[in-house]
């Protein structure tokens, strides 16, 4: 994918000088923030500039959170997806699911009722298990880029139950849309068990039945588990990349 590929897609990208000039950005970009004086500080909150100065400077390829002015006058979280070669920093900036922040703000009032009393027990049980799901769902967002490329980052811990209700969602999407390509952003995860495991090779069959010709990448996967995912004889073409770095750069 080259520079001006990048610049064209419809998702906010900026390519920096190491001090956090701005030396060049997305269409997107444009649409959704104002550099009057061309750095990175023109749209971060101060908090969120300490912080990317500090994971910058350690070349920290794992995605961050970030609050963002944008050109509405509002704040909005993104996750930012940072990459590094000797000259300059580039970095995509996804927006964040305001859903994701409601759904985590409900678990904790729950858990906090259920520790606080034990009425109606079985009720808020129930109540909190909805919650989990949902909260499942939204650990692997479906971000549609265009109308034929989709982005799905994965966060936490992938478990069978988290894999099934990003299947789920996965699958009602890809139904409702004609994708030729899907990338599946690993790089925020943390233990994937076996049945997880199990369940992706399962999602990847799912898309190849979906649609046959759909390009399939899997993005920020260690080693030990694409050699399990090989053991399961895909029936499915994928594109494997160590890093979302390496991904934009093909």
């Amino acid at each position: 994918m080259s520079e001006q590929d990048i610049i064209q897609m419809p998702v906010a990208y900026t390519k920096l000088s190491k001090d956090g000039h701005i030396i060049d950005f997305s269409l997107a970009a444009e649409r959704q923030f104002y550099f009057p004086n061309h750095h990175i500080a023109d749209i971060l909150d101060e908090g969120s500039f300490a912080k990317f100065k500090a994971l910058t400077s350690e070349q920290d390829e794992r995605p961050f959170e970030v609050n963002i002015h944008t050109r509405e006058k509002t704040i909005a979280l993104f996750d930012a997806y940072p990459s590094y070669d000797p000259e300059y920093i580039r970095i995509c900036f996804i927006p964040k699911d305001d859903k994701m922040k409601v759904m985590e703000e409900n678990f904790r009032a729950i858990r906090k009722r259920l520790q606080e009393t034990d009425l109606d027990l079985f009720h808020k049980k129930e109540e909190l298990e909805e919650v989990l799901n949902k909260l499942d769902q939204l650990s692997g967002p479906f971000i549609s880029l265009s109308s034929s490329f989709a982005f799905v980052p994965i966060f936490g811990d992938i478990t069978s139950q988290k894999m099934k209700e990003i299947t789920k969602a996965v699958s009602i999407r890809l139904f409702e849309g004609e994708y030729e390509a899907i990338a599946f952003d690993f790089t925020a995860t943390g233990t994937i068990d076996e049945d997880g495991l199990a369940l992706i090779n399962q999602l990847l069959q799912v898309i190849k039945v979906m649609g046959e010709d759909t390009v399939i990448n899997l993005i920020g996967l260690k080693a030990e588990h694409v050699k399990n995912l090989h053991a399961f004889q895909l029936n499915a073409e994928v594109n494997y990349y160590s890093s979302f770095n390496k991904f934009l750069n093909t």
